[in-house]
């Protein structure tokens, strides 16, 4: 897991080339703009949804993993909570390839909070609980393509 400010994500491009589309689609595009859903921003391997998750407290929050994208959360009208597990403590479970995800019983280990103009870049395996928030608010999270 990273966490850093968006305007960074160009020094990570080294990490994941598919990046660079993830940087040129924010400099080009006002996410508070973005209706909910999926935009499509380099086929099946870039994309971003764009949600409005629910009040959700720590407790009530999913904890989940993915094989094959990487996850970068990028909040857009209020800070989000969210907890974090390290790959090799998240507890082996079903996996649904058709969405490329798990759902874990585990626990974070660790919780931080982004602000606005932050990021949390989540690689394969590594345990998230998203969208911790006291209210609803707007999000974007963007799926990059890392394969298994």
């Amino acid at each position: 897991m990273i966490i850093d400010s968006v305007s960074r994500l160009g020094f990570y491009v080294p990490m994941n080339p598919l990046f660079e589309h993830v940087v040129k689609f924010l400099a080009e595009t006002d996410l508070s703009s973005l209706t909910p859903g999926r935009h499509d921003i380099y086929g099946d391997k870039v994309y971003v949804n764009v949600c409005t998750p629910d009040a959700k407290t720590a407790e009530d929050a999913v904890m989940e993993s993915h094989r094959q994208m990487i996850d970068i959360h990028v909040p857009i009208t209020a800070p989000e909570k969210q907890g974090f597990l390290p790959a090799d403590a998240v507890s082996q479970q079903s996996y649904d390839q058709a969405g490329d995800y798990s759902i874990h019983p585990d626990a974070p280990s660790t919780y931080y909070t982004l602000p606005i103009g932050q990021m949390a870049i989540h690689f394969p395996r590594e345990g998230h609980s998203p969208a911790i928030s006291p209210s609803p608010f707007k999000k974007a999270i963007f799926k990059v393509y890392m394969g298994e």
